[in-house]
């Protein structure tokens, strides 16, 4: 949720991954344009490498991680499916429920020591 916009219906999607022999075959393109159709959202997050989801996920916000990361904040990205959604919104918190609520799951792999 959006803090400052908590009439939005927003989501953050977990990064995912391809196997390799799968991979430039558009499959994950695919999985994330259904997710975007069956969530009905306003707005969907995303935190991940810039080379795979900075040219769509691609609007431009202020809207600050739902948890305490270490995750440089050019790797959360925005996608708007309500066009103009995040305009006037502004600097925001935001918050999360669910597993995606423990900043475990924010972590870069290093960062998680057993």
């Amino acid at each position: 949720m959006i803090d400052a916009a908590p009439h939005l219906k927003c989501y953050v999607l977990a990064p995912l991954a391809v196997l390799p022999e799968f991979q430039g075959k558009g499959y994950a393109t695919r999985l994330m344009e259904e997710a975007e159709k069956q969530l009905n959202a306003d707005v969907i997050f995303v935190m991940g490498d810039p080379m795979h989801y900075a040219n769509r996920y691609n609007t431009t916000h202020s809207v600050l991680l739902p948890v305490p990361s270490n995750a440089p904040l050019d790797c959360w990205f925005a996608r708007e499916l309500t066009p103009g959604a995040l305009t006037g919104v502004g600097e925001s918190t935001s918050s999360i429920k669910g597993p995606f609520s423990d900043p475990l799951m924010w972590s870069h792999p290093d960062e998680q020591v057993v």
